[in-house]
């Protein structure tokens, strides 16, 4: 009896640690999945899929796919592998390296022959039963096989997988307007425009070749970043050690494929312990001025954010808050009959110099500064091989702030305040107002700005240098062959 009290005892004990155990092993998973978690944090298809394998870091963990959705989804997987098996041919991959890829197969020191039999349980060929097949229903098989397909082919992510996952549960089309609330319907929305841009103007590759280039050119001693910082190593006269190591990493960060669009940093769309209630944005060494905008973009406007309190903490204080610095942007007005901060910018084309102007500050605007202006981006997301909607601003001492709009980052425009020099709303108000207002041409204010801007980012200064070494090298293989015709014409006939 004793020792079946000692063991009851010791269980009992033991149950806090175990629970400790757990916790740790969660917290630890979460943190190895954060990337991902931040993916599924939106409302398209691709989203829900990273949700249903992962979890969402918060509440919802990884979950089977109903027999149904992932009977639809195996099915459209099989008829999209079959399309792009040309492509993946003339790449080089085969179904065994994208197996590999995925994470199907084991790795070993020795070559093993190519194994796609998971491809088997992924796929679904017409007139097959799901079940007699036993088709994969865990999520996690299907958003590693869809990540590496897409990231092998170039294509969007987000465009794929909402072909792929049409007709299942986890796409918008299979909710009603009723299941989703205001701010998921924003969020959606800004993603549909982003999608139907990528789809009429190729965005995505365009951004994929920009990067290639780019980091080509760094691997090969050049220094233009686009739209990132150029490399400048003019920066210090008489290097030491730790400048020459950290010139080196920057070398390094700047060729990398994975950073053509943000320095890598864990903090970006995560609250910091300094930054109080919005998401962190900053570092990501995007330039600062006009020669960033090549990229697809709309304005938003001027919006109040950065010294706000939390509105839901302290509501009295956010009020208070918000009148006076509505009111101090104003004044300025008044005192000097012009706007101010709050004057919109011209956002132009020079045609000229094939370049964009006035979008962070213009002599016509009398010298006033625009950098603090926020503006909203169709640009790639930055661990995911997706075209986003995101948030940006010039800024100022800290750098560029840049943001992919999940729903995170729509909570926290909640809080923030949308303001012109007659009035102001909440940010999410404002996009609703702006998204619904429709004009004769079937578009609202924001996809009507992003369409009149994408044909830009063909012109950016990588895509233009490209154009001209091009331009250079057939000039001077016209000269090349205009030398040969001379010889020719000199030689002596027998």
């Amino acid at each position: 009896m004793e020792s079946k009290r000692s063991a009851s005892s010791s269980a009992r004990v033991a149950k806090p640690a175990d629970s400790a155990l757990r916790i740790y092993e969660q917290s630890m998973r979460n943190l190895r999945l954060s990337h991902r978690h931040k993916i599924a944090n939106g409302k398209s298809a691709w989203s829900e899929l990273n949700r249903a394998a992962h979890g969402d870091g918060k509440s919802a963990g990884p979950r089977k796919l109903a027999i149904e959705d992932a009977s639809v989804l195996a099915s459209e997987l099989y008829v999209f592998l079959k399309e792009v098996e040309p492509r993946l041919k003339q790449l080089g991959v085969s179904r065994g390296e994208l197996c590999r890829r995925a994470g199907f197969t084991r790795t070993a020191e020795k070559k093993l022959p190519e194994d796609a039999k998971e491809l088997h349980r992924l796929t679904l060929p017409p007139d097959v039963d799901a079940r007699q097949r036993g088709i994969r229903v865990g999520a996690e098989k299907y958003e590693a096989v869809i990540r590496q397909l897409t990231k092998a082919l170039g294509d969007n992510v987000e465009l794929v997988a909402d072909r792929l996952l049409r007709g299942t549960s986890l796409h918008r089309f299979s909710k009603s307007p009723g299941e989703w609330s205001d701010l998921e319907k924003v969020q959606s929305r800004l993603q549909v425009i982003v999608d139907n841009l990528d789809q009429d103007f190729d965005l995505l590759k365009t951004y994929r070749r920009t990067a290639q280039l780019k980091s080509k050119w760094i691997t090969d001693g050049g220094l233009l970043g686009w739209p990132l910082y150029d490399l400048d190593p003019c920066q210090v006269s008489d290097p030491t050690v730790e400048e020459i190591q950290s010139y080196r990493a920057d070398c390094t960060a700047a060729a990398d494929l994975d950073q053509a669009y943000y320095r890598r940093n864990q903090s970006v769309g995560h609250r910091i312990p300094w930054g109080g209630w919005w998401l962190f944005g900053f570092e990501s060494n995007a330039i600062q001025g006009d020669e960033f905008f090549f990229v697809p973009h709309a304005p938003l406007g001027h919006v109040l954010m950065w010294d706000l309190p939390d509105r839901r903490a302290d509501r009295a204080s956010y009020d208070l808050a918000v009148s006076k610095q509505v009111s101090d942007k104003r004044q300025l007005l008044d005192i000097k009959n012009t706007p101010g901060e709050l004057i919109d910018p011209s956002d132009d084309w020079d045609a000229t110099r094939a370049r964009p102007t006035g979008q962070t500050s213009a002599a016509a605007n009398d010298g006033v500064q625009l950098q603090y202006h926020f503006w909203l981006l169709a640009y790639p997301h930055p661990v995911s091989n997706a075209l986003v909607p995101t948030l940006f601003q010039a800024g100022e001492e800290g750098g560029a702030y840049m943001l992919p709009l999940d729903m995170d980052a729509m909570d926290m425009l909640s809080n923030a305040v949308w303001v012109s020099s007659t009035q102001h709303c909440n940010v999410i108000e404002w996009l609703k107002t702006t998204l619904t207002d429709i004009g004769e041409d079937g578009l609202d204010p924001i996809e009507r700005n992003m369409r009149r801007t994408a044909p830009w980012l063909l012109d950016n200064p990588i895509l233009r240098r490209q154009r001209e070494s091009e331009d250079r090298s057939r000039r001077l293989d016209d000269v090349f062959r205009a030398d040969s015709r001379s010889v020719a014409r000199l030689k002596p006939t027998k």
